[in-house]
């Protein structure tokens, strides 16, 4: 739990500041690099959600057998 609280302050923050930065400097190509490299991070937050919850899954099933 404290990871997702984590990540999501951490991704928000820097979604903010990366993007407020890409807003003022008004260029383009840095607005696209800027959007596509945030997309990435949220993705990889997401992935790594998913494969939390496996793990723990798999954590779950198997403690019983013990």
């Amino acid at each position: 739990m404290v990871n997702i609280i984590a990540n999501i302050f951490g991704a928000a923050g820097a979604i903010l500041f990366i993007g407020y930065f890409a807003y003022k400097v008004e260029e383009p190509p840095l607005t696209v690099i800027v959007v596509l490299c945030l997309t990435l991070m949220v993705y990889s937050f997401y992935d790594d959600m998913k494969n939390d919850r496996t793990i723990a899954r798999y954590h779950m099933e198997n403690e019983n057998k013990i």
